[in-house]
C-alpha cells in the first residue's frame, strides 16, 4: 500500500536558515550529499502521524509531487517500509550546505533536505532513513566487514563508509533496470539482500 504524502507549504520554514551548529560540511562528505546529525528540532505539523511521510515545499509543483510519490511507492513495492520522516524540498543548495541533499536526525522525526532535481537524491536519502531505522549495530558491523569498508560512519572517503555504501546500494537496487547482470550489479543485488533480507529487484524472476 502506498504511503500517503501530506503536502504542506510552510513559508516561514522555507525562508528561515537551518538551525544547525555546523558552519561547514562534515569531513569526508562528497559534492552530492552528506548526512548531518543534529540535536535541534524543527517545527512539524501537529497532525503528523507515525505512518506518514510529510512533504514540504512542492504543493504548487505537481510534477515533483508525483515524482516524490513514485519514489515512496517504490520503497513500498519492494517491501521496504519507510519510517516517519519529513521531506523538505528547496530551490537551491543553500539549505544543504551546497550538496544535492542530506538527512538531519532531529525530533520528532528525521528531516530529509532535497536541494536538487537529480532523480537519485530522494531515493538515496530515503535509503539512509530506512537503514538507520532498521539496522542494528551488529548488522552494520557485519556489513562493514563483509564489504571490506573502513567503518560505518567515520571520517573516511564516501566510498569507504558503510552508511553511504548501504544507501547507494538500496538506491541503485530500487532505481536501476534489472537487465544488467555484470559482476558489479550482482554484488549490488547481494548487498541489498544482506541489508534488507529481501530479494533484490535486480534479480531475474
Amino acid at each position: 500500500m502506498a504511503i500517503r504524502i501530506v503536502i504542506a507549504l510552510i513559508l516561514s520554514l522555507l525562508s528561515a536558515p537551518l538551525a544547525s551548529p555546523l558552519t561547514s560540511p562534515p569531513a569526508g562528505a562528497t559534492g552530492s550529499e552528506t548526512t548531518v546529525v543534529e540535536p535541534a528540532a524543527i517545527a512539524t505539523s501537529p497532525e503528523l502521524a507515525v505512518t506518514e511521510i510529510r512533504v514540504v515545499g512542492i504543493d504548487n509543483d505537481p510534477v515533483r509531487s508525483a515524482e516524490a510519490q513514485a519514489v515512496i511507492d517504490r520503497f513500498a513495492e519492494v517491501g521496504l517500509e519507510l519510517p516517519p520522516v519529513t521531506i523538505q524540498f528547496h530551490e537551491s543548495t543553500t539549505a544543504c550546505f551546497g550538496y544535492d541533499g542530506l538527512i538531519r536526525y532531529v525530533e520528532p522525526v528525521p528531516v530529509i533536505e532535497i536541494c536538487s532535481d537529480r532523480p537519485y537524491v530522494l531515493p538515496h536519502e530515503l535509503a539512509h532513513a530506512w537503514v538507520d531505522a532498521n539496522l542494528a549495530d551488529a548488522a552494520k558491523a557485519a556489513y562493514v566487514e563483509s564489504w571490506g569498508l573502513a567503518s560505518w560512519d567515520g571520517d573516511e572517503d564516501w566510498n569507504d563508509r558503510g552508511t553511504e555504501h548501504a544507501a547507494f546500494v538500496i538506491q541503485q537496487n530500487l532505481t536501476a533496470s534489472p537487465a544488467t547482470r555484470s559482476r558489479t550489479w550482482r554484488e549490488r543485488a547481494e548487498a541489498f539482500e544482506m541489508l534488507t533480507g529481501l530479494a533484490s529487484p535486480l534479480t531475474p524472476g
